[in-house]
């Protein structure tokens, strides 16, 4: 397919970038003219026929997504929607409805770690930015589940709860890391991999791992752009949506041990949801926005809400072993 005009349109490959690949072809001296102008324009090169190698060259795709990967990286936020959105218009249109519908929430998301003295280089073509962007969108988000392997369930379960007490996004990036930093010491993890290294066995892990299972929760991936700026986009409505959503998972679907006990109290756990409700539908003080507000009121409520994703995780369960039968 490289030999098609049509896939280089179909990819996304950027124009600037095809041209800059093209003059570190012709001219053997574009490279190193480069490295010493980052940010000039290819414009202002002196291509000179003297400098043209007599023996040809042969093309190398890897090359060209490597000079792509600096060009893109060096564009304006304003440069890459231009380009971007116009080639997912007529690429892949359904993504493109995505953007349209808050172009100022795309730009936000392109502009991370771009104008900066070290610019980050995810993207070569415009079909990647799709799934680089992915998650920042409740239609294309999906739930990861790579924890990190020396954290307990419990541990993973209890850092996101307690996140959820403490993220605050009127937070500067300092205040956001100390929180996790104090988080993480409280729970008997180092605040730093150094810490760690020099005495492992005085902790369960670093504030590292710690990240990580909030990284993970937010963004459903290992990796992802710096995680105060992804907050800050998402909002907090939407960080504090994916923290519960993983925290309950954590509880549940990822707890095989717990999962095998309450298997087969399916029956009980239904009759003990209806009795939960009888209770806050009957209780004098249901109406009662300080008694909605109390402790008692919200230990029922969540007690309630884990019982519902238990007994669905059961019927999910069941579902799928009819199926496989």
């Amino acid at each position: 397919p490289e030999l098609a005009l049509d896939f280089y349109f179909e990819e996304g490959y950027p124009v600037p970038s095809v041209i800059e690949y093209l003059l570190t072809l012709l001219n053997s001296n574009f490279e190193e003219w480069r490295l010493a102008n980052p940010k000039e324009p290819y414009e202002n090169f002196k291509f000179t026929t003297n400098k043209m190698s007599v023996s040809g060259s042969l093309f190398d795709l890897d090359k060209l997504r490597d000079v792509s990967k600096n060009v893109v990286a060096m564009l304006t936020t304003e440069k890459v929607w231009e380009y971007f959105s116009d080639w997912a218009e007529k690429y892949d249109n359904e993504f493109y409805q995505l953007l349209a519908r808050d172009p100022d929430y795309a730009k936000a998301i392109i502009s991370i770690g771009r104008g900066v003295p070290k610019p980050r280089k995810d993207i070569a073509v415009w079909s990647e930015m799709k799934d680089y962007m992915a998650f920042f969108y409740d239609e294309l988000f999906v739930e990861g589940k790579e924890y990190p392997a020396n954290m307990s369930t419990e541990d993973i379960a209890a850092v996101l709860k307690n996140y959820m007490s403490i993220y605050d996004e009127h937070d500067d990036q300092t205040e956001w890391f100390g929180k996790i930093k104090e988080l993480s010491v409280s729970m008997g993890y180092a605040a730093s991999p150094k810490e760690f290294k020099q005495n492992p066995e005085a902790f369960k892990g670093h504030v590292g791992d710690v990240s990580a299972v909030i990284r993970m929760a937010v963004t459903g991936r290992v990796n992802s752009p710096d995680m105060f700026t992804v907050m800050s986009i998402l909002g907090k409505e939407k960080v504090l949506e994916r923290l519960e959503k993983a925290q309950l998972d954590a509880n549940i679907y990822n707890h095989e041990a717990i999962y095998e006990k309450i298997k087969p109290s399916e029956v009980r756990l239904i009759e003990l949801k209806a009795i939960i409700d009888d209770i806050l539908s009957k209780n004098p003080n249901a109406e009662d926005e300080e008694f909605k507000d109390s402790e008692d009121y919200l230990k029922i409520k969540n007690s309630r809400a884990n019982i519902a994703v238990l007994v669905k995780h059961i019927n999910e369960t069941k579902a799928k072993e009819k199926k496989q039968k």
